[in-house]
C-alpha cells in the first residue's frame, strides 16, 4: 500500500520547523550576544549568591504558562469544550511556531492544531483577544510607572518620557476601544465579508464574547503579568541589582511598557530587548551585564525551554490534519 503524500509533507515540515528553531536559538545564543561573557556572569553568581531567586525565577514559569492555557482555554471553551491538556498542547506548539515566525504570528498557527478545522476562527478571535487584554494590562501599569518613579526623584530622564507617556495613552486608548467593540468594528467594517470567504474556517461572526468575560479575561492577564514582573524582578535581583522593591517593579513596568509600543522585529526582539532594560536600568547604576543576563536568562526560561517542549509535542501531530494528535495518550 502506497502511504499518502501527506506523511511525507507533514514530516518535512516538522523537520524544518526543528532546523528554524534550532537555528533560532543557535543565533541568539552566539551570534548576537557575546554568550561566554554572559554564562561566565551566571557562574559567578551561582558561586557567589543565594540561588534562591533563581530557582524561585524557574518555579514561575509554570504558572506563567499555565495562566497564559487559562487565558485562551477560556475563551476557546465558550463555544467548544477542550480539556485543559488539549490546552496545554496548544500553548506549547504555539510558542513554538512564534519563536521562529516574524512577530510571533506562528503562535495563531500553533493553537489552531488542536481544534478542527471548523473552528479556526474560535482559536484565532481568542488568540487575538488575550493578546490585546495583556497589552491593555502592560500599558495601563506601565504608565502608572512612570508618575511611580517621579515621584520617587528616579524618573529615567535619558527616555523621551512624554513621548512614552503620549504613545502609551494613545495605544491604550485603541487597544482598550478595540477589546471592548469588537463585535461592531467586525460589523462596520464588514471584516465577515473578507474573512468567510475561508468557507473552512467556520463563521467568523459566531464567536462573540460578552463584557464580563472579556473583564474576566483581563483579571487573568493581571495575574500572568504579576508572574513575570515577579520573573523579571527576582532574576534582576539574582544578578546583584540592588535597588528598593518599589522603584525596582516601576522600572520593570517602564520597560514592559516600552517594549509594547515599540515595533520590534522578532529576530532583533531580544537584542532591542536587553538595550531598553540597559537604557532604563543603568540610570541606577545597575551592572549592564547583569542587565544582559537577566534578559538573556527570562528568554531562556519563558521562551527557549517550553519552545522545545513544544517542538516533541508538534512531533507528535500530524500537521496537515488538525485535531489529529498523534500517540496521544
Amino acid at each position: 500500500m502506497v502511504e499518502s503524500p501527506k506523511k511525507y509533507i507533514s514530516l518535512f515540515i516538522k523537520c524544518l520547523i526543528a532546523a528554524l528553531l534550532i537555528y533560532t536559538v543557535y543565533q541568539q545564543l552566539f551570534l548576537k550576544h557575546n554568550f561566554e561573557k554572559l554564562y561566565n556572569q551566571f557562574c559567578d553568581n551561582a558561586r557567589d549568591r543565594n540561588s534562591f531567586y533563581l530557582i524561585l525565577t524557574f518555579i514561575l514559569m509554570i504558572p506563567n504558562w499555565f495562566l497564559e492555557t487559562l487565558r485562551w482555554r477560556f475563551l476557546v471553551i465558550q463555544h467548544h469544550p477542550i480539556t485543559i491538556r488539549m490546552s496545554i498542547r496548544a500553548i506549547l506548539m504555539g510558542i513554538t511556531l512564534g519563536m521562529i515566525s516574524p512577530q510571533r504570528v506562528g503562535e495563531y498557527a500553533g493553537r489552531l492544531l488542536v481544534l478542527t478545522k471548523d473552528k479556526n476562527w474560535l482559536s484565532v478571535k481568542s488568540n487575538f483577544l488575550t493578546s490585546l487584554s495583556l497589552n491593555i494590562v502592560i500599558l495601563i501599569f506601565g504608565l502608572f510607572s512612570l508618575f511611580i518613579l517621579a515621584d520617587d526623584g528616579n524618573l529615567i530622564f535619558n527616555l523621551s518620557v512624554n513621548g512614552v507617556l503620549i504613545s502609551g495613552t494613545i495605544s491604550l486608548f485603541i487597544l482598550v476601544l478595540v477589546f471592548f467593540s469588537l463585535k461592531k468594528i467586525e460589523r462596520i467594517f464588514k471584516l465577515h465579508i473578507v474573512f468567510e470567504k475561508i468557507k473552512s474556517w467556520g463563521s467568523f461572526t459566531a464567536y462573540q464574547f460578552s463584557k464580563r468575560s472579556l473583564f474576566i479575561l483581563l483579571v487573568f492577564s493581571l495575574a500572568r503579568y504579576i508572574v513575570f514582573l515577579c520573573q523579571y524582578a527576582l532574576l534582576l535581583t539574582y544578578f546583584g541589582a540592588r535597588i528598593e522593591s518599589m522603584t525596582l517593579l516601576a522600572c520593570v513596568a517602564l520597560v514592559y511598557l516600552i517594549q509594547s509600543i515599540l515595533p520590534l522585529p522578532s529576530m532583533l526582539s531580544l537584542l532591542a530587548r536587553g538595550e531598553i532594560a540597559i537604557m532604563v536600568f543603568s540610570v541606577l547604576n545597575v551592572n549592564e551585564i547583569s542587565i544582559l543576563a537577566t534578559t538573556f536568562g527570562l528568554w531562556i526560561i519563558n521562551l527557549m525551554l517550553p519552545a522545545f517542549f513544544g517542538l516533541i509535542l508538534l512531533m507528535k501531530t500530524t500537521i496537515l490534519e488538525p485535531n489529529r494528535i498523534e500517540n496521544n495518550q
